[in-house]
């Protein structure tokens, strides 16, 4: 399978309108439409070689009154997810945030209703 970015499309697409654009190249397994916020899509194709068609013939084309930008789409893949892991690791036991006591791991302290400057003591 291979998944096609398409941007640049008017707000009010549907996804039986891209559907019926792009699959004239291939079957295609499934549209995704974002709608918030809106104006791009991910078509999914089958076969790879059938997106790489589409996105040669359909980039930069005119698509319901407006040029659209497709390209294979760049997915966030478990590589990712392992150096967003591997960061956090490498920033120690502070965890996602710096060291002002706020986020995973970092204790408690400062802001909030209750916080320090209000004259609040914690039992």
């Amino acid at each position: 399978m291979s998944k096609l970015y398409v941007g640049n499309i008017p707000d009010d697409t549907r996804e039986g309108e891209l559907e019926d654009k792009f699959k004239k190249y291939g079957k295609i397994s499934s549209v995704w439409l974002a709608r918030n916020p809106p104006g791009f899509a991910f078509v999914t194709f089958d076969d790879p070689r059938d997106a790489e068609d589409a996105m040669k013939d359909m980039n930069d084309r005119e698509f319901l009154g407006r040029r659209i930008r497709v390209e294979l789409s760049k997915e966030r893949r478990d590589r990712d997810r392992d150096r967003d892991r591997d960061r956090d690791r490498d920033r120690g036991s502070r965890g996602r945030y710096d060291d002002r006591g706020r986020g995973r791991g970092g204790g408690g302290g400062g802001g909030g209703r209750h916080g320090r400057h209000r004259g609040y003591e914690r039992p």
